[in-house]
């Protein structure tokens, strides 16, 4: 069965690299129209270039660190901006620092659930604004570690546990706009 996106647009957050990247080459390949956000400038001119040439599909990379909520606002704004609306979002932005809870620090912490957890929040908020008014999907990229996970990804799994907890708010509470709202739980190996 062949999928198509053909008239959708997709963003999604962290798709310079890993899973992220793979999953906006496939959405272009399937004929969405695709809105990457990432930190790094290189790593996303290199994705673009190369999903164009591949694909011949249309993509656009968003700079900027989403621990910041004015770069999940613009992330989401530079999608409706240039197509018009938004389909799909994919959380996929994270870091996976390892700590003990013993050991955690303050300063991991935040920079954990800022990039994990808090830009989850904020990139559904904006792209529930648009969602609302036509349908969608969001997916959220969860982990093993949101059920307890290795003693030294405390603080990560923690975040990981928020994200399904957003996952099923947004499914239960928006479900009558036609949001559908899931989660992904990614395997671990050690």
């Amino acid at each position: 069965m062949e999928i198509t996106l053909k008239e959708k647009v997709v963003v999604i957050s962290g798709g310079t690299k890993g899973l992220g990247r793979a999953i906006a080459e496939e959405a272009c390949n399937a004929g969405a129209k695709v809105v990457i956000g990432g930190r790094d400038v290189t790593d996303g001119d290199n994705v673009v270039k190369y999903i164009k040439e591949k694909y011949d599909g249309e993509i656009i990379f968003v700079n900027g660190c989403l621990k910041d909520v004015a770069n999940c606002k613009k992330l989401i704004d530079t999608a409706i901006n240039e197509y018009g609306q938004i389909d799909g979002l994919v959380n996929y932005a994270g870091i996976t620092s390892t700590a003990k809870i013993l050991d955690t620090t303050e300063e991991l912490f935040d920079s954990i659930f800022s990039i994990n957890f808090k830009s989850s929040f904020f990139c559904s908020k904006y792209a529930l604004i648009e969602m609302i008014k036509r349908g969608g999907s969001i997916v959220h990229i969860s982990s093993t570690h949101a059920y307890g996970g290795d003693i030294i990804r405390a603080a990560y799994g923690c975040s990981k546990g928020a994200m399904l907890s957003l996952s099923k708010h947004i499914a239960k509470n928006y479900a009558q706009y036609q949001v559908r709202s899931n989660a992904i739980i990614m395997g671990w190996s050690a």
